[in-house]
């Protein structure tokens, strides 16, 4: 008989427009409560690069880390011969505090790690014909140079890795700036479903941006300022602990009746009792509360959408505008209609179902029998005093203060998405270098130095500064000038030019 649920729709319609009742009063407002819940209890997400024209997305770290290892490799082609010692000989130098602590050597490779080394020296042999080559780049590139390819070509590539180590920082500190935007949020969402209770209810989850959230914790109760239902969400005052301090709190107002509700008291947000909802007692100390929490966040979890809602700023703008939508909207004539002395200003703030009656106004109070079909009372929240003081609604202040922290990681994101696209250039610019690198080469004039095999690091360092006397200068190798008392090379014995520096292979 597939007609009977169409048929039960045209009957709890006709009941609704003749007597304004009908099992699940609040269900609207609790489908749009359920949505701002389910998309603040998300984990905050990594955002991530589109690939193109395709769906697909990469994280920003990956793509960082995937393009300086390209760049690396295309540095250390034309590593200085001093420095391409070092790093062949490993039995030597096999750590950064062993290079570091011989005199010929220090400072080569300042500010790197043992990693970065072991780092440099993969990415080195990968442009060698020896252990560790990439056959494909050795070959796409006509690797290894000689020396007076290199020198053709140092100084360029020095300055497009110089200028990527500084884009790849920027990169970075935007990282930064988008790990601390999501703990922001994470803290402000929390404190909007929690709000001053969040320290008694919020489980371990809450803060970890990488989890969902919005369970209470073990021995954690939710509570009113009052014992009663009326005491919190019925509110004179804008305290702690009533109608708009916290999602979690008004969402038991919203669904939850009074002492002496009776059995409607667990099918005002649903068509049919939720199991585990019940009308909470005058004297409650929270253990109703919380059960019935944790019944409707359940039931809120089960609610799909049509499409699954990523956590972003303008979801989030959404789902507490259309909840915000239905204040004052849910009303009803109760034993005679209302007349226009039965509305007062103060319904507007009302969210959820309430019930006039002639020139008397409704209220949210629920201490009734069937309070959503009683004259003067109602099943909702009562914001009045949250409106009239400068308190506001407290959850919906830390949603727009979640808000604000998701656009700033979006904003990251546009500038890591620029960024990467720089990146993206100054490899190409790199590749084309290497490439045209031998006909750079042949417009050089070879030297016999430059042909030369390069020597051992010790045999390039013989003329050091600090040989500051002529008995110290080895005469093989150097001249002492006695004019500035320095022990300098003897022409043709010079070391080549450091090119990149120790910083910029490294």
């Amino acid at each position: 008989m597939p007609f009977i649920p169409q048929l039960a729709l045209i009957l709890c319609f006709i009941v609704v427009k003749q007597y304004g009742v009908c099992d699940g009063d609040n269900a609207k407002e609790f489908k749009d409560m359920c949505l701002l819940l389910n998309l603040a209890t998300q984990k905050v997400p990594i955002p991530q690069l589109k690939s193109g024209a395709s769906d697909s997305q990469t994280y920003v770290k990956t793509k960082q880390i995937q393009i300086m290892k390209s760049i690396l490799r295309l540095n250390v082609t034309v590593i200085e011969p001093q420095k391409e010692a070092v790093l062949k000989d490993v039995k030597t130098y096999p750590t950064i505090n062993e290079i570091n602590a011989k005199d010929a050597v220090k400072g080569y490779f300042e500010g790197i790690t043992d990693d970065k080394l072991k780092e440099l020296r993969a990415e080195y042999a990968a442009g060698t014909l020896g252990e560790g080559k990439d056959e494909t780049f050795v070959k796409d590139f006509s690797l290894p140079f000689s020396e007076i390819t290199k020198a053709a070509i140092r100084k360029a590539i020095a300055r497009q890795y110089t200028a990527a180590v500084s884009v790849d920082k920027d990169i970075s500190e935007q990282s930064t700036a988008i790990h601390n935007a999501r703990e922001a949020a994470r803290r402000h969402l929390k404190k909007a479903v929690f709000g001053s209770q969040e320290t008694a209810l919020a489980d371990a989850a809450a803060d970890d941006v990488n989890s969902d959230f919005g369970d209470v914790k073990a021995a954690g109760k939710l509570t009113f300022v009052g014992g009663s239902c009326d005491s919190g969400c019925n509110p004179n005052s804008a305290a702690a602990k009533t109608a708009g301090d916290g999602l979690a709190l008004d969402l038991v107002c919203l669904c939850s009746g009074g002492d002496g509700a009776g059995t409607s008291a667990a099918k005002f947000c649903t068509k049919t009792a939720l199991n585990g909802l019940e009308a909470i007692t005058t004297n409650d100390d929270g253990t109703i509360k919380t059960a019935n929490y944790k019944a409707l966040i359940e039931k809120c979890r089960q609610q799909k959408e049509a499409a699954p809602l990523a956590l972003t700023p303008a979801t989030l703008a959404a789902a507490a505008r259309s909840l915000t939508g239905h204040l004052g909207s849910n009303w009803r004539a109760g034993t005679a209609a209302a007349a226009s002395t039965g509305r007062a200003e103060k319904q507007n703030h009302y969210l959820g179902v309430h019930v006039y009656n002639a020139g008397t106004t409704a209220t949210c109070n629920a201490e009734t029998n069937n309070p959503h079909s009683t004259d003067t009372k109602g099943v909702c929240i009562n914001y009045e005093h949250r409106f009239h003081s400068d308190e506001g609604i407290s959850w919906m202040k830390e949603i727009n203060a979640a808000m604000g922290e998701l656009q700033t990681i979006e904003s990251a994101l546009s500038q890591q998405t620029a960024f990467i696209s720089t990146l993206k250039e100054l490899k190409a610019q790199m590749e084309n270098i290497l490439l045209e690198a031998p006909l750079l080469a042949d417009t050089q004039t070879p030297t016999p130095n430059a042909a030369r095999s390069p020597k051992p690091v010790e045999e390039q360092n013989k003329c050091k500064l600090k040989n500051a006397t002529a008995e110290e200068c080895p005469e093989t190798d150097c001249n002492y000038d006695t004019k500035k008392q320095e022990c300098k090379p003897k022409p043709g014995t010079e070391a080549p030019a450091a090119g990149t520096g120790g910083k910029s292979t490294g």
